[in-house]
């Protein structure tokens, strides 16, 4: 993308005397000269006398004229013209078709397609308004800004005056016409206030001409006449076909190029064609904040975005509620619209999907184990009804549970089944000692069955889900000097584990304020044996003589050798840092970790990022803290940890650095402080020792979420972490102090290994969570909002050619002078000293020295 050049040559003077005095003086010097010099060569033939005085002449005018100090000005003017996005959603929601899509949409979208569609004359005529409306959108921004003193003004204002008369008298609506023309007149900018109501004025003309047209073709799809079969045939192709295909056909339509900006089409998923449907989820946001970090051509960043059209469904599963403040605020500043384009029908079409499945991550054996499904079924004919399964896999792929599900006036409902998890065998898996507790991991998929005539009939009617099966509770011992509301709170969530025991001693409330010492609930572990039967240890902020010294060593002990998790709960120094004043970032493996993956954060910048123990040794370090979650200082420090974990020996230690999450978090993020706590038990009973390859923290993970993982002792702080499917490696990663994140896999079963080695980790399930193809009507609200608040508007996909052409055109100019001032140049006594001397040759040459 070049800018346009052009080149122009000036000659100012920066004397402070006006240069209009060298039109006086000029003549002047010319006539004293002339006067002294008419008997200075009486012997010299006459022509030679006339090139000596002129010579003289022109000496003379160059001081008068260097007097006034001219500089000779070269400017150089870049105008990089602007561009219009098309934005296109090539999302897995955008290859669906839309049979239930209506009638007067449908055929809309046909008459656009089919010039010769017929009956078409409202069609035409609102066509015509729609054109006459983004005629007058391109000349608003020239009444706002113009100068009405130039003549080039008056010229575009009488071009667009015309253009919008004729395409209104083209629409049978010339009465317009007295409306429309104050626009164009005048001493002043009539006012944004003026154009809103000359365009909503048109808008509705053109609206009710489309609903005098979708009334009359209901009223022909009905009848027996002839000219209702072009139209069936009409409705029935452009419900056939997939909204990306609409898409397609409809840009054909559009103008391919556009005065005085260019045009460029984009896809919303990945790059290239933007008609193929790119994988993952659909991020708007994204796309749209992508346009501006753009940095494929050097000068993309020169050429300003007039507009951005966006088609889509509105389906964005990045931001599901509403448009992200930040991309809202960043198209603000840019003062960039978004003209949104909807495609696809407000109406679920005939559909079945598994939409999420809620289940405890760990069971016990032989215990029921409580499954929620939220499923939606869509049915085009009612009554109609599905069987959603519980199905086991792997040896047991029996229908464990089942629930019927009728479609109704409730598009989504919940179902609550139950299965039995089955009995451990002995041994459990071949790795076992890399964990304390014996578990199995037992794999189920949730089956809604199918409906006639689904759009997506199949991949988003099942899903999987694997639970981690123990052979009894966990148990957890929590031990805290006072009832702190951080300490009560981690109480309220534990015990509403199904899968854990919760023993829970806050010492203050004991009688006599004493620690007992037993093997009862209530007390601390009087051996080493009964602290053997914990999972997680909790430990408060403790008086020093709370805990012996032989107590302490004994938790060491159990950490180390059984592979126990000690959790420090606001335990050491307390943060100097203000609750009110924090500022909450997630690390890399913070975004990835179980415990702190849910809290919504931003990324902590690399650069900020707080020193970890053991960073600067060539190996890692078996006691290198990993921060998850940190605050930055106000005062320009480096951050804050707030919650860090690390592997010491088999077992792993975790620090919760403040009792004052709960003061953050509640209020705005109430469901990660509580997978906080929760997802503490599963990472400590799931997460299996890294002795000699790495370990994911995780046993089971979505195919929209990275991995993170722990790395052996001895390994390299930059080792390099395979994952590995079927003995091919599909994706690489660079650890950074014993972890590492790994990228969001496919579905299936992965493993990971180090670069070279041969020695792998104990499975990872990855489980199918497409969005995509779940909720599939368009979201009219979401396209609404970031159209209106970025000073945009919405608009049907039949309506794309004339949205692309209504942007109006803007440019960035940048103008570069280059100055040479003779009367300050040495060049300039150079060429006056050659004339002197010239001059002067001349002269002896005739004898006159």
């Amino acid at each position: 993308m070049h800018p346009i050049r052009s080149t122009h040559l000036t000659l100012r003077f920066a004397s402070d005397f006006s240069p209009w005095w060298l039109l006086l003086l000029l003549p002047c010097v010319w006539l004293v000269a002339a006067w002294l010099l008419r008997r200075q060569f009486p012997d010299v033939q006459r022509s030679r006398s006339l090139g000596l005085s002129a010579l003289r002449i022109l000496l003379l005018a160059a001081v008068a004229l260097l007097a006034f100090r001219p500089d000779i000005v070269l400017t150089e003017t870049l105008t990089w013209l602007g561009r219009v996005i098309v934005l296109v959603d090539n999302s897995a929601s955008m290859a669906v078709n839309d049979p239930s899509l209506p009638a007067d949409e449908a055929l809309l979208i046909a008459r656009s397609l089919d010039a010769s569609l017929e009956p078409r004359a409202e069609h035409d005529m609102a066509g015509k308004l729609l054109a006459s409306i983004a005629a007058i959108d391109r000349f608003e921004p020239v009444s706002r800004d113009a100068s009405r003193e130039s003549d080039s003004f008056w010229r575009m204002a009488e071009s667009a005056e015309k253009a919008v008369g004729e395409r209104l008298e083209e629409a049978g609506v010339a009465d317009l016409i007295a409306e429309v023309s104050p626009l164009f007149s005048g001493q002043r900018h009539p006012g944004s206030r003026a154009f809103d109501v000359v365009r909503q004025r048109l808008t509705e003309a053109a609206l009710d001409l489309r609903r005098r047209r979708a009334k009359a073709d209901v009223e022909l799809l009905a009848s027996d006449a002839t000219a209702a079969g072009g139209l069936t045939v009409a409705l029935a192709d452009i419900r056939a076909r997939t909204r990306i295909d609409i898409v397609r056909a409809m840009l054909k339509q559009s103008p391919t190029l556009l005065p005085e900006q260019f045009l460029e089409i984009r896809p919303l998923a990945g790059i290239g064609d933007p008609f193929v449907i790119g994988d993952g989820g659909t991020d708007i946001g994204g796309g749209l904040t992508g346009i501006f970090a753009d940095s494929t051509e050097p000068s993309a960043s020169l050429s300003p975005v007039n507009g951005i059209v966006l088609v889509s469904d509105g389906q964005d599963t990045a931001c599901p509620v509403r448009p992200a403040a930040n991309v809202l605020s960043l198209l603000a500043q840019r003062k960039t619209p978004v003209l949104a384009c909807v495609v696809g029908g407000t109406a679920e079409p005939t559909d079945v999907a598994v939409l999420d499945v809620g289940m405890p991550p760990i069971g016990v054996a032989d215990v029921p184990l409580n499954v929620t499904v939220r499923v939606k079924v869509a049915a085009s004919a009612s009554p109609s009804h599905v069987q959603v399964q519980l199905r086991g896999r792997d040896n047991q792929p029996a229908v464990l549970a089942e629930a019927n599900v009728e479609a109704g006036s409730t598009l989504i409902q919940t179902v609550a089944m139950a299965f039995t998890p089955h009995t451990l065998e002995t041994p459990t898996l071949d790795d076992q000692p890399v964990r304390m507790w014996p578990l199995r991991m037992q794999r189920i998929t949730i089956d809604a069955g199918t409906l006639p005539d689904e759009v997506v009939p199949t991949v988003n009617n099942q899903r999987d889900a694997v639970v981690a099966v123990v052979p009894e509770k966990l148990r957890v011992l929590l031990l805290d000097a006072v009832p702190r509301w951080e300490t009560r709170f981690a109480i309220n969530i534990l015990r509403r584990l199904p899968f854990a025991d919760v023993n829970a001693i806050v010492a203050s409330t004991r009688p006599d304020g004493r620690l007992e010492r037993d093997v009862r609930r209530g007390t601390w572990p009087a051996d080493d044996a009964t602290l053997s039967l914990y999972c997680v240890v909790i430990l408060g902020d403790l008086p020093a003589d709370t805990l012996t010294q032989g107590e302490r060593n004994s938790l060491d002990r159990w950490v180390n050798h059984q592979g126990g998790t000690l959790v420090q709960l606001a335990a050491g120094v307390p943060i100097a840092v203000p609750a009110q004043e924090w500022q909450i970032r997630r690390t890399a493996v913070g975004c990835a970790h179980p415990l702190t993956r849910r809290v919504v954060a931003p990324l902590l910048e690399s650069s900020d990022a707080p020193a970890t123990a053991g960073s600067a040794s060539s190996n890692a370090s078996k006691d290198v803290v990993t921060p998850l979650l940190v605050t930055l200082d106000p005062a320009g420090g480096p951050p804050v940890p707030l919650v860090t974990v690390s592997r010491d020996g088999r077992g792993k230690r975790a620090t919760i650095a403040t009792d004052q999450l709960w003061r953050v978090l509640n209020p705005r993020d109430l469901d990660a402080h509580t997978a906080l706590y929760a997802e503490l038990v599963t990472w400590a009973a799931t997460a299996a020792e890294a002795k000699s390859c790495p370990q994911a923290d995780i046993f089971v993970a979505t195919d929209q979420e990275p991995i993170s993982a722990v790395l052996p002792a001895d390994s390299p702080t930059d080792a390099v972490v395979e994952v590995v499917v079927d003995d091919a490696v599909v994706a690489t990663a660079i650890s950074r102090d014993g972890a590492a994140v790994l990228p969001a896999q496919k579905p299936g079963q992965v493993r990971l290994r180090l670069a070279g080695q041969r020695a792998m980790s104990e499975p990872i399930d990855i489980v199918a969570d497409d969005p995509e193809r779940t909720i599939l009507a368009r979201n009219d609200a979401w396209l609404t909002t970031l159209a209106t608040r970025t000073g945009g508007s919405l608009s049907n996909i039949a309506d794309l050619p004339q949205l692309v052409g209504s942007v109006p055109p803007r440019s960035h100019v940048e103008r570069r002078e280059t100055v040479w001032r003779p009367w300050n140049s040495g060049w300039t006594i150079v060429l006056l000293a050659g004339l002197l001397i010239v001059e002067w040759i001349w002269r002896k040459w005739e004898g006159l020295v």
